[in-house]
């Protein structure tokens, strides 16, 4: 998909990806879980990886996807910056 932008409305982004990674994330006003983690995602991260670096398995995806649900809209479109929430094992 592309998108369209002219130059007195910004920068043009060549695809949906180019524009879901230059969004800033969502500021939220969530509480931290009790015995969760923060974590900032970096670039290359999936929530696959994350989960793997926290529970040594891909298991937890589904889990920290629902935790931070209302600012993932989609589990594939993780932002460089995004502070996400890792429940406790």
């Amino acid at each position: 998909v592309n998108l369209k932008v002219n130059q007195a409305q910004g920068p043009t982004a060549k695809s949906t990806e180019d524009a879901i990674s230059r969004e800033k994330p969502a500021a939220t006003n969530i509480a931290p879980i009790s015995g969760a983690e923060t974590y900032i995602v970096k670039r290359g991260d999936t929530l696959a990886k994350i989960s793997k670096q926290f529970y040594g398995n891909t298991n937890g995806v589904t889990r920290i996807f629902t935790v931070n649900k209302t600012q993932l809209k989609n589990p594939y479109a993780l932002v460089v910056g995004q502070q996400l929430e890792i429940p406790a094992k």
